[in-house]
C-alpha cells in the first residue's frame, strides 16, 4: 500500500488559500518652497547676475542638476544657488542643456513656455509675501514673473532633489 504525502505550501491550509494581507505606505511630500516661472531670453549666467543685483543676494552657479526618468532618460538642469542659514533662493534653468535628444527637454514640461523657475525657502518668514516678484519686476530683461502654485504642476516631482 502507498501512502502519499502532501508538502506543506506557505499561506496554504489544505485546499483553501488563505489571503495575504497587503499593506500600502502612503507619505505625503512636503512642498515646502515657493515658486517663480520667469520668461527671460539672457543666459543664465547673466540673468544670475540681475537677481544679484535686485535682490542683493548672491547666486553662485553649481553643478548641473541630473533629473533621471524611467528608461534611462535623463535631464541636465543649469542650477545656481544663493544660501543662508535660514533661506535659500534656486535659480533652474527650465530647458534641459543636453543636446536635443528623444528623451524629455524641459523640467516641467507642461510649464514650457518658461525659461527659468526660482525655488525660495525660508523667505516667507524673512521677507513681505510679494518681495521677489515686485523687485524682480523692473528688471527689463525679464518679460515676465509669475507666483506658481506647485500642488497644481502635474510633474513637479522633478523638481525634488
Amino acid at each position: 500500500m502507498l501512502i502519499s504525502k502532501k508538502k506543506s505550501v506557505p499561506g496554504r491550509l489544505g485546499d483553501f488559500v488563505l489571503p495575504m494581507r497587503k499593506n500600502k505606505l502612503q507619505s505625503e511630500i512636503s512642498f515646502d518652497f515657493e515658486l517663480y516661472g520667469l520668461i527671460c531670453a539672457e543666459k543664465g549666467y547673466k540673468l544670475a547676475w540681475l537677481i544679484n543685483q535686485a535682490l542683493k543676494i548672491r547666486l553662485v552657479k553649481q553643478q548641473d542638476i541630473e533629473v533621471e526618468f524611467v528608461g534611462d532618460e535623463k535631464l541636465l538642469i543649469a542650477n545656481f544657488l544663493s544660501e543662508t542659514d535660514h533661506t535659500s533662493i534656486r535659480l533652474l534653468k527650465n530647458r534641459s542643456i543636453q543636446g536635443e535628444g528623444t528623451g524629455p527637454l524641459y523640467l516641467l514640461p507642461e510649464l514650457a513656455n518658461f525659461d527659468y523657475f526660482i525655488l525660495t525657502r525660508g523667505f516667507d518668514e524673512q521677507f513681505p509675501e510679494h518681495f521677489i516678484r515686485n523687485n524682480l519686476q523692473p528688471i527689463t530683461q525679464i518679460s515676465f514673473i509669475q507666483q506658481l502654485d506647485i500642488h497644481k504642476i502635474k510633474s513637479r516631482y522633478n523638481l525634488l532633489f
